[in-house]
């Protein structure tokens, strides 16, 4: 194989391995992006009250309390 060839195929295999770790770097991004939309959904449950009413509900079910929202 010409030396021109062997310089061509590992570009082609860098260029791969490149898109791979590319692809790997952008997955973890959106799963770190998904994570903060679920921390602020969460964060915004938590200040309307939400989590205080599922509290509220699961107390009342097991008989602790007659606090209802």
């Amino acid at each position: 194989m010409s030396e021109m060839n062997k310089l061509r195929r590992r570009i082609a295999e860098v260029e791969f391995l490149l898109s791979q770790e590319q692809y790997k770097v952008a997955k973890s991004e959106k799963e770190v992006h998904d994570a903060r939309k679920a921390i602020g959904r969460l964060e915004n449950q938590f200040h309307k009250g939400h989590f205080v009413c599922i509290e509220a509900s699961f107390s009342y079910k097991l008989g602790l309390s007659t606090l209802m929202c």
